[in-house]
């Protein structure tokens, strides 16, 4: 032991005492960081006005499973875990159809709906994924890697479309869609953004359309076309409810 460590510790026995309790001081200081750092990043994630109505992130749904208010359209959804580690709601890579499932409340406009999505291409064959909002016939934001767009579909029919090009095989990425009245007798906007998992959050929404008609208050949906048949993931499900007041309209 050092000589200096003598005159300060009587025995070899504290002084390891000392060390492993000052490693384990250490170890705790470098988790609150980790977890501090994570809280931040997650609190801007979306303005402070908006206030979260549901969430869900899987963890605490039975394997092989899917959550009792969730109602699955069409494909065999289930949870599983995913190579991170975490439990998601995932489709399989086959049959190749369109498939999707319902969550959520059903509210008005005047709310966003986020998601983050994991999938992988193959070749030049990308999957295409969707997020949607007021139910089926709802605002959808559609993400189509193969074509290098990103579009807006309202009851099933393509109303903008914007270039948009998809680096995130085998990556998370970000879907959000906001739907909310620029007056209390319209028009509607609908807003939609897609960034890749760890960037920010675009302040500028990538692409936009305005709705003459008001929309029917419905769930969020989720939906995924598997085109490169791998497996696709749903992950962090968020809905917020957004004041009209506060809300600048960001399109561009």
């Amino acid at each position: 032991m050092n000589p200096i460590m003598i005159d300060i510790f009587p025995s070899a026995e504290l002084f390891l005492i000392f060390r492993k309790l000052l490693v384990l001081v250490r170890s705790v200081t470098a988790v609150v960081c980790l977890l501090s750092t994570s809280i931040a990043q997650d609190l801007l994630t979306v303005p402070p006005s908006w206030k979260l109505v549901h969430k869900q992130d899987f963890s605490s749904i039975e394997i092989k499973s899917f959550p009792d208010d969730y109602l699955i359209l069409d494909g065999d959804w289930e949870v599983a875990v995913h190579s991170n580690q975490n439990q998601v709601a995932q489709l399989p890579g086959n049959p190749l159809e369109r498939f999707g499932f319902l969550f959520g409340g059903y509210y008005e406009s005047g709310h966003a709906v986020q998601a983050r999505v994991f999938a992988t291409r193959r070749g030049r064959v990308s999957p295409a994924l969707g997020l949607g909002i007021h139910g089926i016939s709802g605002f959808e934001l559609r993400l189509a890697p193969s074509k290098k767009k990103i579009e807006i579909h309202s009851d099933g029919e393509l109303k903008s479309s914007e270039d948009y090009t998809w680096n995130g095989s085998e990556k998370w990425t970000n879907l959000e869609i906001l739907s909310l009245p620029e007056s209390p007798s319209g028009p509607w906007l609908v807003e939609g953004r897609v960034w890749p998992d760890g960037g920010s959050r675009p302040e500028k929404a990538q692409i936009s359309w305005i709705s003459p008609d008001e929309p029917f208050a419905g769930q969020a949906a989720a939906w995924a076309i598997p085109y490169s048949s791998h497996p696709i993931a749903f992950d962090d499900l968020a809905i917020y409810q957004i004041s009209t007041k506060e809300h600048i309209p960001t399109r561009q």
